[in-house]
């Protein structure tokens, strides 16, 4: 929805997973660093490729630091917005239970939550609410 009012493309960051990611992840293995790093550079690739001449958006539990920084090497930062969804872990989890045909199971949120570093900038947004709500205050604070 949110790449649909700002006219963008939307990929999902787990689209990038390697296959060794996504059957560890199916067995309810949390990823270490070692498996995420090639993912995370298979996404940055993608950024880097794309963000010249495309508008879009990137759904990606970038949950350490070293993740974004990753992330960000090489790119323009007046060209990135950071969006952090936020939400209880209940919350999540429940949402989790209800996806149809992901690999990830509910079971490894846990795993998630005590892998995040918060960081200290971007739009901070709870996932608590409706979603229209949640893509109006992005739009607000992108727009600022």
């Amino acid at each position: 929805m949110l790449a649909e009012r700002l006219t963008a493309n939307f990929y999902d960051g787990d689209t990038f997973h390697p296959e060794a990611n996504v059957l560890k992840m199916r067995a309810g293995v949390a990823l270490n660093d070692d498996d995420r790093i090639p993912w995370l550079t298979a996404i940055h690739a993608w950024i880097t490729k794309k963000l010249p001449t495309e508008t879009l958006i990137v759904a990606c539990s970038a949950l350490k630091e070293h993740y974004r920084k990753l992330l960000m090497a090489d790119l323009d930062p007046s060209l990135v917005k950071w969006v952090h969804l936020q939400g209880s872990y209940d919350t999540i989890y429940k949402r989790m239970q209800a996806r149809q045909g992901h690999f990830m199971p509910a079971t490894m949120l846990r795993s998630q939550f005590d892998t995040y570093e918060r960081p200290e900038y971007g739009i901070f947004v709870d996932v608590d609410q409706p979603l229209d709500q949640i893509i109006d205050f992005i739009l607000q604070e992108i727009r600022q």
